[in-house]
């Protein structure tokens, strides 16, 4: 009987692998896809309002300056923080803050195909990405909308455990500190 059960549990971690890595493969053929399809149908011409405050604020910071200290910013600081960073290492260029914009988008809609894809069937999953994906064409770039969506389903896979009862003890500490995070965008 035991002889059984051990190759039950062999066959059930070798599905679980396989499963696994096929969402893995999934995921980065759908990342790179996604990636590509944004950067061919991205605007060529530079959103003013959005893309245009990011992109000074990131300047300013990458300059030394604080937000809401030394220039007044609507939007939280860690945009500007993230994009200060990446053009120090890539230079500071409208094509760095679109470049950045499109991998976070990519993101979105590879974290979005995650969370479906262990809930619904592929089909919908798939479908929905897509749909993210053409509606992400039409965003406005740059906005730090993007990057909150893009954290709040990552806070969505760390609370949906709690509701389908497979959650660890400190799974609601670890809800609770992401709560947050969006915020400071």
């Amino acid at each position: 009987m035991e002889i059984l059960e051990d190759e039950d549990n062999k066959h059930s971690a070798h599905t679980d692998s396989q499963a696994s890595r096929q969402t893995l493969i999934t995921s980065g053929i759908l990342f790179v896809t996604t990636y590509l399809f944004l950067f061919l149908g991205m605007s060529l011409r530079p959103s003013v309002y959005d893309e245009g405050l990011i992109l000074t604020g990131a300047m300013r910071v990458a300059a030394g300056q604080i937000p809401y200290r030394d220039f007044y910013a609507n939007y939280g600081p860690v945009q500007f923080y993230l994009l200060a960073g990446i053009f120090r290492f890539l230079g500071q260029s409208i094509l760095v803050e679109r470049l950045t914009c499109i991998v976070i988008e990519a993101l979105l809609v590879t974290a979005i195909y995650l969370v479906l894809s262990d809930y619904c069937r592929r089909f919908i999953a798939v479908s929905t990405s897509v749909l993210i994906a053409i509606w992400l064409i039409g965003a406005t770039g740059g906005s730090p909308l993007i990057s909150a969506l893009l954290l709040n389903i990552v806070g969505c896979c760390l609370v949906l455990p709690v509701f389908t009862g497979t959650a660890s003890a400190d799974a609601g500490c670890r809800c609770g500190c992401w709560a947050g995070v969006p915020g400071s965008l």
